[in-house]
């Protein structure tokens, strides 16, 4: 294999491991077709300029991968801030494996006058960089979606500004070091500062997403207590409507009365129509729909579908809520379930809300052994592959990102006392969640 090959083969390894380290980290992977061009971009990065200029193509390449990244898709910034991530990861690991060599008498300028060697150490790099990649890009995805965090603008600028920071400080370091002919002790210190720069950039970033989470988490206390409260006055409201009512019973009656002893049918059919019809349905439709909720005793739960009813009957679909017996206590962890529950009730009121029937069901189920919680919706023709629906980024909604279902299902695979299913039938789209009574988590702890 004379030099060009050589150059030419490693190039295209390298280009390979940096278009993986920085797209596998994405919270919002690219498409196939973007990390192709992702890949031909900083291979030819590599293999015409490299030569000329080393690694001073460095900011060019990076520059130019984040631009194809960025626009792939709507998430500009955290895919750019996550793509920088990987380049970090990839640079760390480089400086890892290099600093171990040297503790063998290896140093970079052996590796680079040995070509075997260098193909040797540069397939070795690529294959750990792109499955430690792989592992945390998952971890990440998944921590994402279980939390649905939504990063602050000051957080993100906090980010941005540390990990372009580090990419700033590595991009020098690893121009100098070039410039040096990397010696031993250039190594250990850029693998140290690298080390340092990484590990302190994943803390802040870990710290910022647990201050994210127990933020969201108060949100969501505050958001259910608004519902509860507003569910409160909506049966104090119907409770002065049903008084209201009981108070023109007596003066109602005496109306029908008069009509009747005049015999004067024609008037009371009116009255009965005008007056009494419009009296009735006032206590029924939705405020009895509301009022059933009076027997749902887990108020995280009533504070969940009483919002999310309220949204529905906004959108004027046909509700139906039935419960079966008090329900007292839920074996789940109530953020779990709100999450959940919202999760499934949301994609039935905008499914319900497209199809021409626009029903909605709910169902709950109490007994000795179990509540099950049964959410049915009216859909839209749609060729829906169950087995598919809870991957990430599967959607049949335009607009959206295909977490929601990815993220409830990851919720409910902690659980080894929930049963789950999901039927879509004449298209009709039923999930149902039967909670045993007893339960623990599946890796062993309870909430």
């Amino acid at each position: 294999m004379d030099l060009t090959i050589s150059f030419i083969f490693i190039s295209l390894i390298n280009s390979f491991t940096f278009m993986f380290a920085m797209t596998n980290l994405l919270l919002f992977p690219t498409h196939l077709i973007n990390k192709i061009i992702i890949y031909i971009y900083i291979a030819c990065c590599q293999i015409f300029f490299f030569l000329q200029f080393g690694q001073n193509i460095i900011p060019f390449t990076i520059g130019g991968t984040i631009l194809i990244i960025a626009a792939s898709n709507g998430h500009l910034i955290l895919n750019s801030l996550f793509a920088l991530l990987g380049y970090l990861l990839a640079i760390f690991i480089n400086y890892i494996l290099i600093s171990f060599l040297n503790l063998f008498g290896f140093t970079v300028s052996d590796l680079y006058s040995n070509n075997y060697y260098l193909i040797t150490f540069v397939i070795v790099y690529a294959v750990i960089t792109c499955i430690a990649s792989r592992f945390l890009g998952k971890y990440l995805r998944i921590l994402y979606a279980q939390h649905k965090i939504i990063f602050s603008k000051e957080i993100l600028a906090l980010l941005i500004s540390e990990v372009i920071a580090c990419t700033t400080i590595f991009a020098f370091n690893i121009i100098q070091g070039e410039k040096e002919g990397y010696p031993t002790e250039i190594v250990y210190f850029n693998m140290i500062l690298f080390g340092a720069f990484f590990v302190i950039t994943f803390i802040i970033f870990f710290f910022c997403l647990r201050i994210m989470y127990k933020n969201q988490e108060f949100q969501f206390l505050k958001q259910q207590k608004q519902s509860l409260e507003e569910y409160v006055k909506k049966i104090e409201d119907l409770y002065q409507n049903t008084r209201i009512f009981k108070h023109d019973y007596m003066n109602i009656l005496s109306t029908m009365q008069y009509y009747i002893d005049d015999d004067d049918i024609d008037n009371l059919k009116v009255f009965f129509r005008t007056k009494i019809l419009p009296s009735s349905q006032t206590l029924t439709n939705r405020d009895a729909i509301i009022s059933r909720l009076s027997n749902i005793k887990v108020l995280e739960l009533k504070g969940i579908l009483y919002s999310k009813l309220i949204s529905a009957m906004n959108q004027e679909l046909n509700i139906t809520l039935e419960i079966q017996e008090e329900i007292n206590s839920i074996s789940m962890d109530m953020l779990d379930l709100s999450t959940v529950v919202g999760c499934f009730m949301d994609n039935a009121i905008e499914a319900a809300k497209e199809s021409e029937e626009k029903k909605l069901l709910i169902l709950l189920i109490n007994n000795e052994e179990s509540v099950t919680i049964v959410i049915s919706n009216s859909s839209p023709e749609v060729d829906i592959k169950l087995d598919a629906i809870y991957d990430k980024d599967v959607t049949y909604k335009e607009g959206h990102s295909g977490l929601g279902l990815y993220s409830a299902n990851k919720i409910l695979d902690k659980y080894n006392n929930i049963i789950h299913s999901t039927n879509y039938n004449y298209n009709i789209f039923t999930q149902t969640l039967e909670i045993c009574s007893l339960y623990d988590t599946k890796e062993g702890d309870s909430t």
